[in-house]
């Protein structure tokens, strides 16, 4: 189900697709049923936990904190974007007011920090970080107000940070996805082929935000127009593909990887998710793809759970040798 905004702000969103079918309700948030079975709960407590959702931009994590917020919760809560209020400045003055002050109704309060791994988490030397600061504040000030964090790079929050919160890995589910796609398609009455939409829209999840745009900018006279189009792979992806597939010196593959760290910010997640979709168009035979596959996917679930995420992308990539 969509949600159709207001006719004011529908006249605002006329031309931008993407915010004129931004999810207002819990119903229309695509997520997985674990997830929003303990949204619900949170919501018959009337409290959440603190809580970190993280995972690739565009997946619904910031929509998802408003919605807590303005519907499950019904409270009051302070915004902040970490890329552009990153000061511990911030925090000692702008958060620690809001959170030490009882609400109005007698709810709890949420502080939601966007972004906040633009937060800074290193201190200058005459002070702490942005981050150190915070982590008193979620201790102090808990019985009245609680934080929705939200990160496109867990590797970016500080641990004490991330001790302190229940963290979600927010992925929409492929199905969902694509047929949030489609309901967007149908509410614009757009023509479409049904056997071209699914591999159409997969290739830009889980930014679902991307693929709404996408299907935006490739809507020509009321049809979507499809054109097929290589799929640009990062080149440290097709290198370190490359080496395995040579079987290059193993002590060197961990050096171009770590070296190009930047390429994909140090996100061992996003390395090697982007070298599953890599693989899974490779011209190699069948019985290889398959066991790369299964080493890249366990080594994907491997990630939420290691403290070292370097040494488990090392390790799953030396398992492909």
């Amino acid at each position: 189900m969509l949600v159709f905004i207001p006719m004011n702000k529908i006249d605002q969103y006329k031309n931008l697709w993407i915010e004129k079918y931004r999810p207002k309700k819990l119903d229309d948030l695509v997520l997985d049923s674990k997830l929003r079975n303990d949204i619900l709960k949170w919501g018959e407590a009337g409290e959440i936990p603190h809580l970190l959702f993280y995972g690739n931009a565009g997946g619904g994590k910031s929509t998802l904190a408003k919605v807590i917020v303005n519907e499950v919760l019904d409270c009051q809560y302070l915004y902040i974007n970490g890329s552009e209020q990153s000061g511990v400045d911030v925090v000692r003055g702008l958060i620690i007011d809001f959170a030490e002050r009882k609400s109005i109704d007698g709810k709890l309060k949420v502080v939601i920090i966007d972004e906040c791994e633009g937060m800074s988490s290193v201190g200058s030397g005459s002070g702490s970080s942005a981050q150190q600061a915070m982590r008193n504040v979620m201790e102090e000030h808990s019985h009245l107000a609680r934080f929705i964090l939200t990160s496109n790079y867990l590797n970016k929050i500080i641990d004490p940070i991330e001790s302190r919160c229940i963290a979600y890995h927010i992925v929409p589910p492929m199905k969902g996805f694509i047929l949030r796609c489609i309901e967007v398609l149908d509410a614009e009455k757009v023509e479409y082929r049904k056997p071209e939409i699914i591999s159409y829209v997969k290739q830009y999840y889980p930014d679902l935000r991307k693929a709404v745009n996408a299907i935006q900018r490739d809507t020509l006279d009321g049809k979507l127009v499809i054109t097929k189009k290589k799929v640009e792979h990062k080149k440290i992806v097709v290198d370190l593909f490359k080496h395995i597939l040579q079987k290059k010196d193993t002590h060197a593959l961990r050096t171009l990887m770590i070296e190009n760290g930047s390429k994909f910010s140090n996100d061992y997640r996003e390395l090697l998710s982007d070298m599953f979709n890599y693989v899974e168009t490779c011209n190699v035979t069948d019985d290889v793809k398959r066991n790369y596959l299964i080493e890249l996917s366990s080594g994907l679930h491997k990630h939420e759970m290691v403290a070292d995420k370097e040494i488990n992308a090392y390790a799953t990539l030396l398992r492909m040798y």
